[in-house]
């Protein structure tokens, strides 16, 4: 599979889901595509030959990326997580997670932002 969702938690201070996922290259850099210039507070891409060499070596070696944060607007999200929870600390109902996954997998780049990570996905292009 080149989604597959893991975990889901909620963030209250935040108000939003966080989903632990494990993507394929492919898949991140598809869904990705454009998403750099989503988020304006994000910094510039470090340009040139000489950074990020390492990294671009060791991915072509097949190393584990270490984990990227993206934010995800206009999810269908599963019946079950339409509501959040207003209690802190109430767990997350359980769900089906290929439901979720169906949901996450149709988002357009363009609901995609780079929180943490945009030097890595980079390299990766």
């Amino acid at each position: 599979m080149n989604f597959e969702c893991k975990f889901v938690d909620f963030d209250h201070r935040l108000k939003c889901y966080v989903v632990s996922a494990r993507a394929t290259y492919e898949w991140y850099l598809n869904a990705t595509n454009g998403a750099e210039d989503n988020l304006g507070i994000q910094r510039d891409i470090i340009k040139g030959q000489k950074t990020y060499q390492t990294l671009r070596q060791d991915l072509k070696r097949g190393c584990v990326l270490p984990p990227v944060v993206i934010a995800i607007n206009q999810v269908n999200l599963p019946a079950k997580l339409q509501n959040f929870p207003e209690e802190p600390f109430l767990q997350v109902p359980e769900i089906d997670l290929e439901e979720l996954q169906q949901g996450l997998v149709q988002t357009k780049s363009s609901d995609i932002q780079i929180i943490d990570g945009l030097q890595r996905t980079n390299a990766i292009r």
